[in-house]
């Protein structure tokens, strides 16, 4: 009997043991848990320290360079490329850039065929943009209409495009945006989008937060040549807008009439000159930074918008690239 009820402690005591064992094993994994949360806070605390610190400093350069500036170039003290800035722990690197150098798809918003079923000449652009790029002029249109399609406000589907119709048969099934959109990587979901496509059209596209179709001809370089040439309709190739920006004047053009009035551009008539004017600008009010802010142990990528209105610089956008 005594032996019986020993061996029955010895089992309860094992069992105690055993739950004990288990309970502190838990309450190990409970602890680890919550000292890597309150580190993943702790370091999302910083980063968004540093990326405040970083955006309070690109604010500062741009309303101190840009301020009273009637022309906006390449040459100005804004342009920030590739240098590093001491950042309390961390170190700042980024690039600051002229966002109206690009076609900017939220035009398609507001445009509408014309009686006769004609394209505005904004879309025709877009279509002689993406056939620049190596895709045939028939898949160029469609894409085109697929886009304007995506970004305008009505559910009527332009030849070649599609509406809602296509995109709710799909698995999962999504509707189109019918509005401008915030970032150019939503059109990876439109009709006829490829992988492919979409990194070929994207160096050349943007969505920027209104519905107007310029550039500043004083912050492109020769890789905008196409973009040109599409604005221009075709009228000049490649080469000739190269030499055109090359050879810019320091301090940039002070008009896009002194722009127009290059020799390199003596193959437009006036009538070319004068379509193509509406679309070109000598300034801008929106430029990018893409940020890099380096730790000893992370690195963090983003991207800010901003919109510039002298005498003041606003952040309308900000978003997340990468985080190692």
């Amino acid at each position: 009997m005594k032996k019986a009820q020993t061996g029955s402690v010895l089992i309860i005591v094992l069992l105690l043991v055993v739950s004990m064992m288990a309970l502190a094993a838990l309450m190990t994994l409970n602890s680890r848990t919550a000292v890597r949360r309150a580190a993943k806070i702790a370091q999302y605390q910083q980063i968004s320290h540093y990326v405040g610190s970083s955006e309070r400093f690109v604010q500062t350069v741009l309303q101190q360079t840009l301020r009273n500036q009637p022309v906006i170039s390449a040459d100005q003290p804004w342009a920030l490329s590739g240098a590093s800035y001491p950042l309390g722990n961390a170190t700042l690197q980024g690039v600051l850039q002229d966002a109206r150098n690009c076609y900017n798809v939220n035009v398609l918003h507001d445009l509408s065929t014309d009686e006769r079923g004609q394209w505005p000449d904004s879309a025709e652009k877009l279509v002689d943009l993406i056939a620049l790029t190596n895709i045939a002029p028939s898949k160029a249109r469609n894409l085109t209409a697929a886009l304007w399609d995506y970004i305008d406000a009505d559910s009527i589907p332009h030849r070649g495009g599609a509406e809602d119709a296509v995109y709710l048969s799909k698995r999962p099934a999504y509707l189109t945006a019918n509005q401008p959109i915030a970032d150019l990587s939503e059109l990876r979901v439109v009709e006829g989008m490829t992988a492919s496509i979409y990194q070929q059209l994207a160096p050349h596209l943007c969505a920027l937060p209104d519905t107007a179709l310029a550039v500043n001809l004083n912050t492109l370089n020769t890789t905008h040549s196409q973009l040109l040439q599409a604005l221009s309709n075709g009228k000049l190739g490649a080469q000739a807008m190269k030499r055109w920006l090359k050879n810019r004047p320091l301090g940039g053009w002070q008009s896009v009439e002194q722009a127009l009035a290059a020799p390199e551009l003596a193959g437009l008539s006036p009538d070319d000159k004068t379509q193509l004017t509406p679309y070109l600008r000598i300034n801008s009010d929106y430029f990018r930074f893409d940020g890099k802010l380096l730790t000893d142990d992370m690195t963090y990528q983003w991207v800010t918008l901003w919109h510039w209105q002298d005498p003041q610089a606003r952040a309308v956008l900000r978003a997340p690239l990468s985080e190692q």
